[in-house]
């Protein structure tokens, strides 16, 4: 009756044991699959394909593109012209985004900031305004262009404009 209880303790010993270890299994296991998931729930938007266009007296000396900006954007013009920044903005995510900000820096227009006749505007390719608030649905992208333009009749060096989107999870 000893040698009985003894091999009952032992087989209730090793069922606990077992048991203990199917839930760790089932905890890392679910834990590895929510952590797949939540990786994966994220937006992520890309300025590409920028393409220049220019008309009239304009020069440009290209542009740095990188994420969500078009950045060192440097222009000379010598009478009225106009320079037109074709890209999409693509996001590549799981989710939709949301446009919160649109920062357009003040340039530098020779040696001061003074830059009288320069004038910029960032539209869709269908020529709508691009504000906050706009949306970009996941896995698609929208063209958008921004055009610098100068109506003044003197020569002027247009330095560091630099265009940043910022988007968040809608």
């Amino acid at each position: 009756m000893f040698k009985k209880n003894k091999e009952l303790k032992m087989l209730a010993i090793g069922a606990l044991l077992l048991a203990v270890f199917g839930v760790i299994s089932s905890v890392v296991a679910m834990s590895t699959a929510l952590s797949i998931k939540e990786a994966n729930q994220f937006w992520k938007v890309d300025v590409t394909d920028v393409e220049i266009d220019v008309d009239g007296s304009a020069k440009t000396e290209g542009v740095e593109v990188s994420s969500t900006s078009l950045n060192n954007i440097s222009i000379y013009f010598t009478g009225k012209g106009e320079v037109t920044y074709n890209f999409r903005v693509r996001n590549s995510g799981a989710v939709d985004a949301i446009l919160r900000n649109i920062n357009i820096s003040r340039p530098l227009c020779g040696l001061s900031c003074d830059c009288h006749g320069l004038s910029y505007k960032l539209t869709y390719e269908d020529g709508r305004e691009v504000i906050t608030g706009d949306m970009i649905n996941f896995e698609t992208n929208m063209k958008m262009k921004l055009v610098v333009s100068y109506t003044g009749d003197t020569s002027i060096m247009v330095k560091d404009l630099d265009l940043t989107l910022l988007y968040e999870q809608a």
